[in-house]
């Protein structure tokens, strides 16, 4: 529980940063603040497991190359994580951070596409959401190559991202929508955008 825990940290944690930092929408002093956490948990995470090791690697490689780390904070917590990559190395699975980070590279393209473009609902859902990595980790955990629990701590870091990032948006159409955050998400899940 503790593995998927982190992992939901994680993931809500890089969204709040991010747009702490890009967007302007969460207090950049605490985005500042939070990140070296963040940091540290990423790599307390890879020198622990295996498998978190390679999930967390190819999520890194996936943005890396996907050209998504766009500011001072971004590089500066990369640049520990690669000295640290020494550490965790042999923690690694070869293939399948190559498939992962193929799938990461994927959904970051794809994410950037239906960004700008107009797609059908099915297009436009798979890529927001970044369903190829998911798809790469649940086929490794039905294959029984990577525990069950670390798919769902995948899923967990996927769930608490995309939910920072509801939680921004909310922010953002506060002032126009009168409502609390929860019906704020439903109304964005019922009307798909």
């Amino acid at each position: 529980m503790l593995i998927e825990l982190a992992f939901g940290i994680l993931g809500g944690g890089i969204k709040f940063v991010d747009d702490a930092l890009d967007e302007g929408i969460f207090n950049k002093k605490i985005a500042i603040m939070v990140a070296p956490f963040l940091v540290a948990l990423w790599i307390l995470l890879c020198l622990q497991s295996k498998y978190a090791a390679t999930i967390l690697t190819a999520i890194l490689l996936s943005v890396i190359l996907g050209g998504k780390i766009d500011n001072k904070v971004g590089i500066l917590s990369v640049m520990p994580i690669f000295g640290s990559l020494v550490f965790f190395i042999d923690n690694i699975f070869l293939m399948p951070l190559i498939l992962l980070t193929i799938l990461g590279i994927i959904d970051e393209k794809g994410n950037d596409y239906v960004d700008r473009n107009k797609t059908n609902f099915f297009m436009e859902f798979f890529f927001k959401h970044r369903f190829c990595m998911k798809i790469g980790v649940a086929l490794l955990s039905f294959f029984e190559i990577f525990p069950l629990q670390y798919f769902i701590a995948f899923l967990l870091f996927d769930i608490s991202y995309d939910t920072m990032h509801l939680f921004g948006k909310y922010r953002i159409e506060k002032h126009r929508y009168r409502g609390n955050f929860m019906s704020f998400i439903f109304r964005k899940i019922y009307t798909a955008s």
